[in-house]
């Protein structure tokens, strides 16, 4: 029986001379003492093969297009109301999106263990770690990169597998302590009371539009400069100076649920009987966000304040702002139509795109790229709109 390493967490702890490592950032995971040799053996990630590569992202497209659907249907249920599978796709795929991914990752990464034919002593602790749930787009990034999330997440794997005889858990009661997931203290700088100041200065164009038109065409670019924005507002006759105030997913001040053991928080969702899709079911249903349960009225509230444009055009905001993206949502469900543009990393390789997410929430896609849908329509990054365009071409230096 061989010792496996599932996290950085066992290296303090457990002596082992020749521990397998189940990736390579368990030998890559911080810790205070580094007492072990090099691994026996290190598992390679199940996805350097690149057809199986390919064949999951087709799967997990199919997966996420039932689990969307089935979520959307759960979630107006619990929240009494009526919307769209648009709606909740804009203020939830970019959680929904990674997370299945990281999910079947770590089932796949366990399924690997398999092919070296051993059997496996893994460790945890007497008190499983407790459970935090992430509130939005900053905290779930933190929370899902942390070892201790991972390890319980790798064990409850490990108990939901068919071949569960394979490991013996042993439990221990000094394993590491768990550091609370936490933003940053925002000490005073001179950054930060220019934020301050830009911040008292949004909300008075809110307080503002009682006396001032709001633009029909509402511009986020968040790659251009202030002089571009204005050009473009000044063409479309619209206030160059209107800007809308959205807050930065740490300033909500939505509360933080933290369990001790895994609870379910919405109802099952129903996917297909696999033993991956059975246990992914039952993971969302305790991993899901407070933004999309216990936050969502208070969110929904705050995205209500704004008005409501005929054309929205944003290139980066959708994805990382949490009350924009509930903004965007409920403008797309009273018809306002919505740009968006390619913005630093939609650009992928191959096919292993964003699975469409930002082509499904909107009504025409701004690419960087030779167009290959209907919807798309190219055009050069805004940041270059200053530069002439060289038409002539010396193909010698092609």
């Amino acid at each position: 029986m061989y010792d496996l390493f599932l996290t950085g967490l066992e290296k303090d702890i457990v002596k082992s001379p020749n521990p397998i490592y189940l990736g390579d950032w368990v030998g890559s995971s911080s810790s205070n003492t580094n007492n072990q040799k090099k691994p026996f053996i290190e598992i390679n990630n199940h996805w350097n093969d690149k057809e199986k590569l390919f064949r999951d992202h087709e799967y997990l497209e199919e997966i996420h297009a039932k689990t969307l659907l089935e979520l959307s249907k759960v979630l107006n249920n619990i929240h009494y109301c009526s919307y769209s599978t648009k709606f909740w796709q804009t203020i939830m795929d970019p959680w929904l999106l990674s997370y299945i991914a990281i999910i079947f990752d770590r089932w796949e990464t366990i399924n690997k263990t398999y092919e070296l034919e051993y059997r496996f002593k893994v460790y945890a602790p007497f008190e499983k770690y407790e459970h935090e749930i992430s509130r939005d787009c900053i905290d779930y990034i933190k929370i899902y990169n942390s070892d201790y999330w991972n390890h319980n997440l790798f064990i409850d794997i490990i108990n939901n597998q068919s071949n569960q005889k394979l490991f013996k858990i042993k439990y221990l009661n000094n394993f590491p302590k768990m550091n609370p997931i936490h933003f940053k203290k925002n000490y005073f700088t001179i950054e930060n009371f220019k934020n301050k100041l830009k911040i008292i200065l949004d909300k008075l164009t809110l307080f503002s539009e009682k006396f001032l038109k709001p633009p029909k065409v509402y511009l986020d670019l968040s790659y251009v400069g202030k002089s571009f924005r204005r050009e473009l507002n000044l063409g479309l006759n619209q206030n160059p100076f209107y800007k809308l105030f959205f807050l930065l997913d740490q300033e909500i001040n939505s509360k933080k649920y933290i369990f001790k053991e895994n609870i379910s928080r919405i109802p099952f969702i129903k996917l297909g009987d696999s033993n991956f899709e059975k246990f992914l079911t039952k993971r969302i249903s305790i991993d899901i966000p407070s933004f999309l349960v216990e936050e969502f009225s208070k969110n929904l509230k705050l995205a209500n304040n704004f008005y409501q444009p005929q054309l929205i055009i944003s290139d980066n905001r959708h994805i990382n702002n949490l009350i924009f993206k509930f903004w965007l949502a409920i403008c797309q469900e009273n018809k306002t139509c919505i740009i968006l543009s390619n913005h630093g990393g939609s650009i992928t390789q191959s096919s292993l795109d964003y699975m469409g997410f930002e082509e499904s929430i909107s009504d025409t896609f701004i690419t960087w790229t030779k167009p290959i849908l209907n919807k798309h329509f190219q055009l050069p990054p805004f940041k270059y709109y200053k530069y002439k365009r060289n038409k002539k071409v010396n193909s010698k230096k092609i």
